[in-house]
C-alpha cells in the first residue's frame, strides 16, 4: 500500500514582530493609506516599495508627512510631532548644522515612525518613512549597531507585507543586519543617538517618543538581538530561493547571538541573583529576565534552522542535523515558564515532536515514533484549544501524522497499531473541525492543508479496516472501509482533478475496492460501491 502524506508541519520560528493578519478591505486600506491627494495621487504601493527600495534618501519625506498628518488628523497640536521633527530638520540644514546634528535629527524621525510600526500600525507609508529617515542618518554618521538592527528590521516587515519586493527586502535587510553586526563587534550596542531637546520647547515630542524609545543597556543583548533578526532574514531567504547554503548561514548566525549572549553565565548569575537574600536589583532582575526569553527565543530559531536544512541532506547529515535541533530545543524548553510562556512553551513541545517524527522516520526507530506522538500531546496542553485555536489545531494535524507513521512500523503489533489509527482519527477529526469552526468566523490561514488531513483522516480508516487480524467481525471492516469511502468522496468534490492529492485519493479508494472484491468478496451490486458517483467510479 503506498504511504499516504502523512507529514507533520514544518517547525515553527520564534517571530518577535510577526505581520498581522489582513482583515477584509486591508489591501485597500494600505494603497489608501500611502498617499491621499495632490502630486502623490497616482503612485500606488509597488511605486512607493520600488522607489525606498532604489533610493530612499531621494523620497521626499516633507510632502509624505505632510500628507500623512493630514489624513490622520491632527489632535489639538497646530503641528504634529513628526511635522515638528521635520521642520527642526530643515532648520538644522539650513543653519549649516554639520553630519552628527543631522543624523540626530534623523534618528529622531525614525524612531518616532519606527516606534509606530513596532506598536502594529504598519502602514506601508510608516514603514517607508522609517526606512528612509534611517538611511538618512546612517548616511550622515555611524550611528550605534542597534540603528542598524531596526533598521533591518523593518525592511524585513516590508518583505513580509509586499511578496513582490520579498527578494530584494530581504537581501537588503541581511545587508543592513550585516553591517550592524560587524559594528556591534567592535563597541558597545547602546543606542547612544538621542539629542537633547528642550521639554519647555517642543513637549510635544518629548511626550511622543521619550516613554516609547527605551534603549539597552547590556550590549551582550543588542549583538545577540542583531545576529537573530539576520537568522530569521536568512531564514526567509532559504525558505524563498530552496538555497541550503542560506539555512547554513542562519544556523551560523544564530549560534553568534548565543555565544554573544553569554546564556549559561546569565541562567547562573540569574539563579545565584535570586537566592541572595536582600539583593534584589530590579533592572538587572529585568535584563536576565529579557536574555533569557531572547535565548529561548534563538534556541527554538536554531533548532528550525536544524530541521529545516536536514531536508536537504543526504541520511546521514540529516541525522546529526535533526540532532542538533532536538538539543536547541530541549534548550529552550527550560528557558521557558510552562505556567507563564504556555504558547510559546506549547510551541517548543511541538518542535520536538515534528524533530522526534523525523528522526523516527530516517532511523525506523519506534521509540523515537512514540516519543512524537507523546510530545504533541505535552503541546496540546500548552497551546490549547481556547487560548490559541489555530495552533492545537495544527498540533493535531500533526498528531495525527504522527500516529499514522506509528501505525505503520513493522514491529508494532496489530492491536497498537489499530490504537495509533484510533488516535490519528480522533485527532485529525479536531484538527478538520476546528478549522471549519475558525472560517466560519472569519479567520482563515490555518498553516496546514485540510485537505491532506481529510485524506489522511480516510486512509486511517482505511487502514482499520483492513487489520483482518484484529478485526474478525466483517460489519465493523465495512464501518470503518466505508467513512473511508466518505471521506475520499467529499475530498474529490473540493480537489481540482489531476492534483496529487486527488490522485492519491483514486489510489487509495482503488485499493479499498480491490480489497472489498478479492479479499471480503462483495459483488459490484454491494450498497458500498454505489457510493461513488458514476464519473469517479469510471476513473
Amino acid at each position: 500500500m503506498a504511504c499516504a502524506p502523512a507529514a507533520a508541519l514544518p517547525p515553527d520560528f520564534s517571530v518577535a514582530l510577526p505581520p498581522p493578519p489582513l482583515r477584509a478591505g486591508e489591501h485597500k486600506a494600505r494603497a489608501a493609506d500611502t498617499l491621499q491627494s495632490g502630486q502623490f495621487q497616482a503612485v500606488g504601493t509597488s511605486a512607493l516599495v520600488a522607489a525606498v527600495l532604489a533610493n530612499p534618501k531621494q523620497l521626499p519625506l516633507g510632502k509624505l508627512i505632510e500628507k500623512i498628518c493630514e489624513h490622520q488628523g491632527r489632535t489639538g497640536l497646530s503641528l504634529s510631532p513628526p511635522e515638528v521633527m521635520w521642520q527642526q530638520l530643515e532648520s538644522l540644514r539650513s543653519q549649516g548644522y554639520g553630519a552628527a546634528d543631522l543624523a540626530e535629527g534623523w534618528l529622531e524621525l525614525a524612531q518616532f515612525y519606527g516606534q509606530q510600526v513596532q506598536q502594529g500600525h504598519r502602514s506601508l507609508i510608516n514603514i517607508v518613512i522609517a526606512i528612509a529617515a534611517y538611511e538618512q542618518a546612517l548616511s550622515h554618521t555611524e550611528a550605534a549597531p542597534i540603528a542598524y538592527d531596526h533598521l533591518g528590521r523593518l525592511y524585513w516587515i516590508l518583505s513580509r507585507q509586499e511578496p513582490k519586493s520579498r527578494l530584494r527586502c530581504l537581501e537588503t535587510a541581511i545587508r543592513v543586519y550585516q553591517r550592524g553586526a560587524s559594528l556591534a563587534a567592535n563597541r558597545p550596542a547602546n543606542l547612544g543617538h538621542k539629542r537633547e531637546i528642550t521639554p519647555a520647547t517642543h513637549p510635544e515630542i518629548q511626550q511622543a517618543i521619550e516613554p516609547k524609545i527605551q534603549p539597552r543597556i547590556e550590549p551582550g543583548i543588542n549583538l545577540a538581538l542583531l545576529h537573530n533578526h539576520l537568522g530569521e532574514a536568512l531564514n526567509d531567504l532559504a525558505a524563498l530561493t530552496g538555497q541550503p547554503d542560506e539555512w547554513q548561514q542562519a544556523i551560523q548566525a544564530y549560534e553568534t547571538a548565543l555565544t554573544s549572549l553569554s546564556l549559561k553565565t546569565t541562567m547562573k548569575s540569574n539563579a545565584a541573583g535570586s537566592n541572595a537574600a536582600g539583593c534584589s536589583n530590579s533592572s538587572t532582575e529585568g535584563i536576565a529576565l529579557e536574555a533569557r526569553l531572547l535565548g529561548a527565543e534563538i534556541q527554538n530559531n536554531l533548532g528550525t534552522a536544524c530541521w529545516n536544512l536536514a531536508q536537504h541532506q543526504p541520511k546521514d547529515t540529516a541525522i546529526e542535523l535533526l540532532q542538533q535541533a532536538i538539543a536547541a530545543y530541549n534548550q529552550a524548553a527550560q528557558l521557558y515558564d510552562p505556567d507563564e510562556d504556555a504558547i510559546r512553551y506549547g510551541m517548543i513541545q511541538n518542535n520536538l515532536g515534528t524533530t522526534y517524527l523525523n528522526l523516527g522516520q530516517l532511523e525506523q526507530s519506534l521509540d523515537l515514533l512514540r516519543l512524537a506522538t507523546g510530545t504533541y500531546q505535552v503541546a496540546l496542553i500548552y497551546r490549547s484549544r481556547n487560548e490559541a485555536p489555530m495552533s492545537h489545531a495544527a498540533t493535531q494535524n500533526n498528531l495525527g501524522a504522527a500516529c499514522i507513521q506509528l501505525a505503520g512500523h513493522p514491529y508494532l503489533d496489530p492491536i497498537a497499531a489499530r490504537e495509533a489509527l484510533e488516535q490519528a482519527i480522533v485527532a485529525y477529526k479536531e484538527a478538520l473541525m476546528l478549522i471549519k469552526e475558525l472560517s466560519e468566523v472569519g479567520v482563515h490561514n490555518a498553516g496546514f492543508d485540510p485537505a491532506v488531513s481529510r485524506l489522511n483522516l480516510g486512509l486511517a480508516h482505511q487502514r482499520i479496516g483492513t487489520l483482518t487480524e484484529d478485526i474478525q467481525a466483517t460489519g465493523i471492516q465495512l464501518v470503518y472501509l466505508e467513512t473511508a469511502i466518505r471521506c475520499y468522496v467529499e475530498l474529490f468534490n473540493q480537489e481540482p482533478k489531476g492534483s496529487e492529492i486527488y490522485s492519491l485519493g483514486l489510489e487509495y479508494l482503488n485499493q479499498i475496492f480491490e480489497y472489498l472484491s478479492n479479499e471480503v468478496g462483495l459483488p459490484l451490486e454491494h450498497p458500498l460501491f454505489k457510493l461513488l458517483p458514476n464519473h469517479l467510479f469510471r476513473e
